[in-house]
């Protein structure tokens, strides 16, 4: 069976491993909150988010190494350093659940906020979520109050009753959250990419959602594994609460990374021309040999031909239309808009 000594130099291992991946992606999400000037994106909320994000992923990595040299280092033996791990009361632990709990209130409360923009600020379509979060709080609260209550010292450690029930509640409501709030971000994009295919030749709007419902499925799958380990009171849970803490960073800078570049001016003119460049020949072709073919087939000025005169047609168009449904127009504009600026769904 997996020791608890065994769980923290495997957790400290993968940790390390993502937390260099994660600050690669910081440097390009930076990069690209101080490159993207559209003034619908919210920069400065998303860099304020992304600099908490960081501190307290800077912030887990040294308490771990900390708690890890306090265990191996400071004790006298094996068992004693079984002890030290087994300890939920101890500052590094607390310190360690602290962490953890902030950056999952940040990335919910990001993934909340998405889905409360793309569906027109309607706090009415976010409620789930949104009390789903509340209670992500209050459970957060509720651990680091049983961690820091001299009663809950025991041999079981966080598996026992007084933290159990904490630390059970905060990942239900964490996988609840997640989960409804991506399916109405996801759910929302499907829909305005749809209507926006009827308008438009090219589908835009696929990457964003692709990117959304990978994030999304990723950090769930990860929370259910944490829930489960937890729930067999595995040693493995801590190695799954050190890799989840790391997964919050990388999918939280994933979206605005894959979403970034694909909306950037720059990138986007160079994929047009590339665009033009292969579907130029075949028009391009027809109209450059079209000139004569078009002068063989429409001459203008021959003698032997008629003079052309203009033919006026007119047509005619119904539409029915209720009080619920918007104008054929009027959406086509909208979903038009929408589509060409993908970062202002996410």
């Amino acid at each position: 069976m997996l020791q608890a000594t065994e769980a923290g130099l495997v957790s400290m291992s993968v940790e390390a491993i993502l937390y260099g991946f994660s600050i690669f992606m910081y440097i390009i999400t930076f990069w690209i909150l101080r490159r993207n000037d559209h003034e619908r994106y919210p920069k400065r909320g998303y860099m304020i988010v992304t600099i908490l994000l960081l501190l307290c992923t800077t912030v887990g990595m040294i308490t771990n190494i900390v708690r890890i040299c306090q265990g191996f280092l400071n004790t006298n033996d094996l068992s004693g350093a079984v002890a030290y791990f087994n300890d939920p009361s101890k500052p590094t632990s607390v310190i360690r659940s602290c962490v953890f709990d902030a950056q999952s209130l940040l990335l919910d409360g990001v993934v909340i906020y998405r889905a409360w923009v793309v569906w027109g600020k309607d706090i009415r379509v976010v409620s789930l979520p949104l009390l789903a979060w509340c209670g992500l709080l209050a459970s957060c609260i509720g651990i680091n109050v049983a961690l820091l209550t001299p009663s809950t010292k025991k041999l079981e450690g966080i598996f026992s009753p007084d933290i159990g029930q904490w630390i059970t509640c905060m990942w239900s409501m964490t996988l609840i959250t997640n989960v409804s709030a991506t399916v109405l971000l996801a759910y929302k994009i499907w829909r305005t990419n749809r209507l926006a295919t009827l308008w438009r030749a090219n589908d835009q709007l696929s990457p964003a959602l692709r990117v959304v419902i990978e994030s999304g499925v990723i950090y769930s799958l990860s929370l259910v594994v944490a829930l489960v380990t937890f729930a067999i009171h595995s040693p493995g849970h801590s190695i799954v609460l050190d890799l989840i803490s790391a997964i919050i960073s990388i999918v939280y800078n994933m979206i605005i990374i894959r979403v970034g570049l694909a909306s950037d001016p720059l990138l986007r003119r160079r994929t047009n021309v590339k665009y033009e460049a292969h579907s130029a020949p075949s028009s391009d072709r027809s109209q450059r040999n079209g000139d004569e073919s078009f002068h063989l087939g429409w001459p203008h000025s021959s003698p032997g031909n008629h003079k052309m005169k203009p033919l006026a047609i007119e047509i005619e168009r119904f539409q029915e239309t209720d009080s619920s449904t918007m104008k054929v127009e009027e959406l086509g504009e909208r979903t038009s808009r929408t589509a060409e600026h993908p970062v202002a769904l996410i």
